[in-house]
């Protein structure tokens, strides 16, 4: 009972914002007036509530998504705008929560009406506004992975366990926000590293290589987890520190460990230990009990160890002039467990 009301309180919400929206976008008052969805077929009626709306001097009916679905891909949509526009005879538009710019110009090119409120809508013949109230985060095929797209390759390499999961499921374990993770799946996706299936409400990701050939396509897109590096003083070690560089390299190998040993944190805990005073920037790394990477990513995300994962430890490495360094790197992609 609880859940519905949710989804009922949800629901308003959208169906308010879209009246807001479009009465702002028209100069005129836009009442969204409720339809029966008996006609369409039941996983349609499931997933959209239906309205009519006079909208710029013609007759359309909104199809409003429910919150609780996961986004769908552009062809999903394109071929649900046309079921629903064959079943009742009438125009049909997508009222959706939020969109990807990839999403935006896949729906575009499909001539698949959408309205995101508050953000953008295309009226195909009535009106085109895809002015964006987000940065543009576009995905393009080639261009390396963003952070969170590149622990989903890594996660999945280091221990499988994505496929098993829903999108809101894997934001949950990972720590990352359900658009966040949307993102990542459409930069997955586009660089063919993925596919992406439905399972219900749910949208779950398949990963169709193995765990090498996953390693070997990936890798020109993948990055140095590493944004800065930052010689510290701190009165003791911080424990959710993880050996990194070097240091970690010598865990896992032969070579020696520098003098100064190299320690992972994520940027926004190496910023709050700073204005904590757990640790503060020394001008001589001479002095230094540490060094430390501050990383784009949560290295705790990949490994439960004291010692980063070997993947993104090769990632950080793989630019260090010393031929040591990069012989044992070899060696490691050698003896990898590879699934």
């Amino acid at each position: 009972m609880y859940r519905t009301w949710v989804v009922y309180r949800e629901m308003k919400k959208s169906i308010q914002n879209a009246e807001q929206y479009l009465s702002g976008m028209s100069d005129t008052p836009v009442q969204l007036s409720p339809m029966s969805s008996g006609k369409l077929p039941l996983y349609l009626r499931e997933r959209f509530e239906l309205f009519s709306a006079k909208l710029f001097g013609r007759d359309w009916l909104l199809a409003v998504e429910m919150e609780d679905w996961d986004a769908g891909t552009p062809s999903e949509y394109r071929e649900q705008a046309e079921r629903l526009t064959h079943t009742l005879g009438t125009p049909v538009v997508l009222v959706l929560s939020a969109l990807t710019s990839t999403m935006r110009n896949r729906l575009v090119q499909m001539n698949v009406p959408f309205v995101v409120p508050n953000s953008q809508v295309f009226l195909p013949v009535s009106l085109i506004n895809l002015r964006e109230t987000f940065p543009r985060q576009g995905v393009l095929v080639g261009k390396k992975l963003s952070p969170t797209a590149q622990v989903l390759v890594l996660h999945q390499i280091l221990r499988g366990e994505l496929e098993s999961l829903s999108s809101k499921q894997i934001a949950a374990k990972l720590g990352y926000s359900e658009m966040g993770i949307s993102k990542a799946r459409s930069e997955l996706e586009a660089n063919r590293l993925c596919e992406i299936i439905r399972k219900g409400k749910e949208l779950r990701l398949r990963f169709t290589l193995s765990s090498r050939k996953l390693w070997d396509t990936a890798n020109p897109l993948l990055r140095s987890p590493v944004d800065r590096r930052h010689s510290v003083k701190w009165s003791q070690s911080v424990r959710v520190a993880k050996l990194a560089g070097v240091s970690a390299l010598s865990q896992r190998s032969s070579l020696a460990d520098d003098d100064i040993p190299t320690y992972a944190l994520m940027k926004r805990d190496f910023q709050h230990l700073l204005e904590q005073g757990e640790l503060y920037g020394c001008s001589d790394r001479h002095e230094a009990d540490a060094l430390i990477e501050a990383w784009s990513y949560d290295p705790n995300l990949l490994t439960q160890q004291n010692v980063v994962d070997p993947l993104s430890l090769l990632l950080s490495l793989r630019d260090n002039p010393d031929e040591r360094v990069q012989s044992e790197l070899v060696t490691m992609v050698e003896l990898f467990p590879w699934r």
